[in-house]
Parts: C-alpha cells; sequence; structure tokens
C-alpha cells in the first residue's frame, strides 16, 4: 500500500479510535462522579494527574523511536531500527525502575501535600504506587507503540486502545459495584494496561519481523543520537503535560479536590475533542521522517500548511459546538448544578485546545528536519507562561484563571511565536505562511458556523442525542468545506483514490 494511503488510512483509524475514547468517557464519566462524589472523583483526578508526571522520566524516547525507526525502515536499514530499538529498549529498562524510585517517594508525601479528608492514608498510597506501577508499564512498551506507529499500523494500534478503554471502563464499573472504591479502580487500570502493553509487544514483532533483542545492538552513537532528539521531545512532552494536568493540581491545591471536578472535567471533554485532531499529527510524525529521508522537500513544504488548516477547521469547529450548545451539554450530560462554573472553562479551554493543534504540522516538519531548538525554546514558553499565570488566575479567579492561562500560553506560543520562529528557521517568508493558513481556515468555518446558529434558531434539542446529532451536523458540514477549501484539486483527488482503493482491496 502506498504512503498515500497508508496515510489516509491511518487518519481514518486513530479517527475511530479517538471517537470509541469520546464515547466511553462520555458513559463513564458521569457514572464515576456520581459513585464518587465531588471530593472523592476530585482526588482521583489529582493522583492521575500527579502521577502522570512520571511519563516525563521516558526522556522524549517514544518520539525519537517513531522519527528513526520510521526513518530507517523507509530505507530499509534494519540494522539501524535495531539498534533504535535495542538502545530505546535498555533506556526504558532504566528509566521504569527509576520511575518506582519515584513512586515510593510520592506514595508517601502525596497525603502530606494534599488534602484527602476522611479518606484512607493507606487506601491513597495503594492508589498511588499501583498508578505509579501503572505508569512504569506503560515506559517499558513504549518502543513497541513508537514501532507500530512508525510503520503507520494505526488501524491495530487503535484496536488495541480501544479493546483495553472497553476493558478498563468495564474493569472499572465493576470494581465500584464491589465496593472496592479507589483502590480497585486502580487495580483495575494496572491489570488492563499490562494487557495492553504486551499486544503491542507481540504485534510489532508481527509487522517488523527484522527486530532483533540482542544487547550486540546497544550501541553508544544510537544513544547519542535517540537522547539529541529525545531531549527536546522530553520539553515539548513536559509542556503538553503542564497543559493536561497541572490545572488540576493547581486548582486542587489553591481550591481544595471538591473543586476540581469544574476543571478537570471540561479539561477531559476538550482533551478528548482535541484527540480527534492528534489522529492527523499522529500520521504526521512518520509520514515527514519518511518524507525528509527520501529528501522530498516540496512535500515537506506541503505539510507545513495543510494539516494546520484542517486542524484549525475540525478543532475551532468542536469550539463552535461546545460554545453554541455547551450549557445544554454539561446540563444533559452532568447536572444543571455543574453548568455554572463548568460552561466558561469548557469554552475557553476548548478555543485553546483548538489554536494548540493549528500548529501540529508545524511541530512535525521541525521534529522531522531536527529543528529541536525552536521545539524546545516554545515548549519551555508554554511551560513558564501557563505555570506563572496559572497560579496567579487560580488564586484570584478559580478554575477559570486557569483556562485562561491555557488560552493565553496557545495565543502567545501556537499562533505567534512558534510559526514565527519555524519560519525563520526553514528560511520561509512569515507573511505567506500566515496567508497560506488562516484565510482558507477561517473562510472554512463558515458552514458549520451557519449550520450551528441556524439548527439553534429552528430547534431547541431537549436530550444529550440531539445534541450528539447536533454535533455531527456541525462536523459534517465542517469536512465538506475544508475538503473543498483548505485542500487543494489533487489533494483531493489522491484522498478520493485513496479511499477508493481501500475499499476495493478491503471488497476483495
Amino acid at each position: 500500500m502506498s504512503d498515500k494511503a497508508l496515510a489516509v488510512r491511518g487518519v481514518v483509524f486513530n479517527w475511530l479510535g479517538r471517537g470509541c475514547a469520546i464515547i466511553i468517557t462520555f458513559f463513564l464519566t458521569p457514572y464515576l462522579v456520581s459513585k464518587l462524589g465531588d471530593e472523592s472523583y476530585g482526588l482521583w483526578s489529582m493522583v492521575m494527574a500527579f502521577t502522570s508526571y512520571y511519563a516525563m522520566a521516558d526522556m522524549g524516547l517514544r518520539g525519537a523511536g517513531v522519527k528513526y525507526i520510521a526513518q530507517f525502515h523507509a530505507i530499509q536499514d534494519y540494522e539501524s531500527v535495531n539498534k533504535v530499538y535495542v538502545t530505546s529498549m535498555v533506556v526504558y529498562s532504566a528509566v521504569a525502575a527509576v520511575v518506582l524510585v519515584l513512586v515510593g517517594i510520592a506514595t508517601y508525601a502525596f497525603p502530606f501535600i494534599v488534602d484527602i479528608g476522611d479518606h484512607s492514608i493507606s487506601n491513597i498510597r495503594w492508589v498511588i504506587l499501583l498508578t505509579g506501577a501503572t505508569m512504569a508499564t506503560r515506559m517499558l512498551a513504549q518502543v513497541y507503540g513508537a514501532a507500530l506507529t512508525a510503520l503507520q499500523r494505526h488501524d491495530v494500534s487503535n484496536a488495541i486502545a480501544v479493546s483495553m478503554q472497553l476493558l478498563q471502563a468495564a474493569s472499572v464499573v465493576a470494581a465500584l459495584l464491589l465496593g472496592y472504591g479507589l483502590v480497585g479502580m486502580a487495580v483495575a487500570t494496572f491489570a488492563v494496561t499490562l494487557s495492553g502493553q504486551l499486544l503491542r509487544a507481540c504485534f510489532s514483532n508481527v509487522f517488523l519481523p527484522e527486530l532483533n533483542f540482542s544487547l550486540r545492538y546497544f550501541d553508544r552513537d544510537t544513544l547519542k543520537m535517540v537522547f539529541r532528539f529525545g531531549g527536546v521531545n522530553v520539553m515539548a512532552n513536559a509542556a503538553a503535560r503542564v497543559l493536561v494536568y497541572s490545572g488540576g493540581l493547581i486548582v486542587g491545591v489553591i481550591c481544595g479536590p471538591a473543586v476540581v471536578l469544574f476543571y478537570s472535567i471540561p479539561e477531559a471533554i476538550t482533551q478528548k475533542t482535541a484527540q480527534l485532531g492528534s489522529a492527523i499529527t499522529q500520521v504526521i510524525d512518520p509520514l515527514a521522517s519518511q518524507l525528509n529521508a527520501q529528501k522530498n522537500k516540496a512535500a515537506m513544504l506541503e505539510l507545513m500548511v495543510l494539516p494546520p488548516r484542517l486542524l484549525a477547521v475540525s478543532s475551532l469547529s468542536l469550539a463552535i459546538f461546545f460554545i453554541v450548545y455547551g450549557r445544554l451539554f454539561i446540563e444533559y450530560w452532568m447536572n444543571e448544578q455543574y453548568v455554572a462554573q463548568m460552561y466558561p472553562v469548557l469554552c475557553v479551554l476548548t478555543v485553546a485546545r483548538a489554536l494548540k493543534m493549528s500548529s501540529g504540522g508545524v511541530r512535525a516538519v521541525l521534529r522531522s528536519t531536527a529543528n529541536l531548538r525552536v521545539i524546545a525554546i516554545a515548549a519551555g514558553v508554554e511551560i513558564v507562561v501557563t505555570l506563572v499565570i496559572g497560579v496567579l488566575g487560580v488564586w484570584l479567579y478559580g478554575p477559570i484563571g486557569m483556562a485562561y492561562a491555557v488560552l493565553t500560553t496557545q495565543l502567545l506560543v501556537a499562533v505567534i511565536l512558534l510559526p514565527v520562529w519555524t519560519c525563520t528557521a526553514l528560511e520561509m517568508p512569515k507573511m505567506q505562511y500566515f496567508l497560506n493558513i488562516w484565510p482558507p481556515s477561517l473562510l472554512a468555518l463558515l458552514p458549520p458556523l451557519a449550520v450551528a446558529l441556524v439548527i439553534e434558531h429552528f430547534w431547541t434539542p431537549g436530550r444529550i442525542l440531539d445534541l450528539a446529532v447536533i454535533c455531527g451536523l456541525i462536523l459534517i458540514s465542517a469536512g465538506g468545506s475544508a475538503f473543498y477549501i483548505c485542500l487543494p484539486t489533487h489533494r483531493r483527488s489522491d484522498i478520493i483514490t485513496s479511499l477508493t482503493a481501500w475499499r476495493s482491496v478491503k471488497s476483495a
């Protein structure tokens, strides 16, 4: 199958995977809140956010694995593929051991940092220990996930992810029904994660049989290469985790665990919906590495323009839906009592996420061309601005202050600084870049905006299913306008050809 067909198929399967994750979150979150209560749910969110920072200890090796496995596989240099694979595995094993030590420290310290209310200190420590062990397990299998992504086997990767999400949701519900509480949820999460990582290991060896775990492939030059790339990924990952997880922690520490859900639930909604856009960026990274290895500069420059257009239209269309129908969505999904505090946070965060997604193609091109300094500086600015404004904002205004901190950061970094710095690094005209991205994207947003406003005028949805239909209509109109406005004629033909060829293969 051609690279174009694989890319198109990858986006489709990534959308399916992200869509299933959104549906699972949609049904599971209200159940967890009602079963646990506001304070316990907020505490669970804080523990998950707290332990998620262990993932920064991977030193960016997963991103390096995707880049270099895709790059060396494109030129059939399997010696180098195995060097990347084995070197990464050795490092991940050492990192997992370090994470377990950090877990031990966090297990002891967390109850003294956060007010855990009437919860048992012993139970909370078990929850932290198990979630930390879950993170260590994910690290040990990161290279297998990187291999599947590098090979653009997004179908298999998403099939595993969806299966594990369904199993985890069922296990969490069972744990709560049996009365095991937060500890039972943590045990279920660990067991399902372990199963998923074993499946990824098996399938990566099936699709890349050249993988050979022999210590003779451990290579110091390869170690330096992946660390050079991975070091920048650490900054980028740190910035991403600060944006995703620091908000709940800051709100919890300053305002208390019971207030966390007013930020963490809108954050979870925008994070899941933003993953629909990441279905495109996940395909761009290995594709950009392959094109760079093949010295295809024209296609690389196209990646600077087309994906940001599509990402901006898709993510801003979701922002339109939440701004127009967010109040009803929260009321029907959660409860009317949550609307007043959650809706403003949801509106601000959904726009912030959309702005960040619009820079996805730029980041992919920078990673593939090893322009790492730009990514590192942008990530550093994201971390500093988000934390400084976030702490001050939460202190003064509560959860909405954290949302405005994230929005301010993305306006500064994703919309202005990162594109300007990228154009400078790649010697591209800055004004030409902005004119290539935003006028077509904003024009393509007019149909979904019109659909949202017309429906609002003529139809008042009375249940959550009605809102799902409206959201679908908005996204369909956005997809159609993006297809005809944001893509040149030859790319529209490529997509149609790829989908037609794929359907023919499936029929045969």
